[in-house]
């Protein structure tokens, strides 16, 4: 056999080469459809990672509005009780002025209403009583409105802080 191999080794030769080289093409086909094949997979990846990130800015859009929109009713909302509470201090204000121009025949500058004939009896419209009583809401109303109004501002801070924490 070996006499025969060394008699015909061309054609060994030339049978070797053939297997090498059907072997490297082998080789070649099954790594370029695997390539192709994670293209593929590459391909839908982007275009999934595409979609995902426009229903994402989509989201993010509509969040800010919605933010937008909380915000400015909060801001109405607290703008509108705080020219309430400024109302309310305005009138007791100017109670205690005429309250004072009563009590000590004296003029006070915005008073405009003459006191004299105010009774000073306990209960009466420009008693000192009165006016313990007009402080003494007008400082629960006030306790009341800063309750609130630091609850709003607690919210609102969650909801910025919220906000500030989504991904862009």
């Amino acid at each position: 056999m070996i006499a025969w191999l060394l008699l015909h080794w061309k054609f060994v030769a030339t049978g070797a080469a053939f297997t090498v080289l059907g072997i490297v093409a082998g080789t070649y086909r099954i790594q370029r459809d695997q390539a192709r094949a994670s293209l593929v997979v590459v391909r839908g990846t982007i275009v999934r990672m595409d979609a995902a990130g426009r229903a994402q800015a989509l989201v993010s859009a509509q969040t800010n509005l919605q933010t937008a929109a909380i915000t400015k009713r909060t801001t109405d909302a607290l703008t509108a009780q705080l020219a309430d509470a400024n109302e309310r201090g305005d009138a007791v204000a100017r109670r205690l002025r005429i309250l004072l121009a009563t009590r000590h025949d004296c003029t006070l500058p915005g008073v405009t209403v003459t006191a004299a004939g105010l009774a000073d009896t306990p209960g009466a419209t420009g008693s000192p009583e009165a006016a313990d009583a007009a402080v003494a809401a007008y400082t629960r109303a006030s306790e009341a409105d800063s309750a609130r109004l630091a609850a709003w501002q607690a919210w609102y801070r969650e909801q910025e802080a919220a906000f500030r924490s989504m991904p862009p």
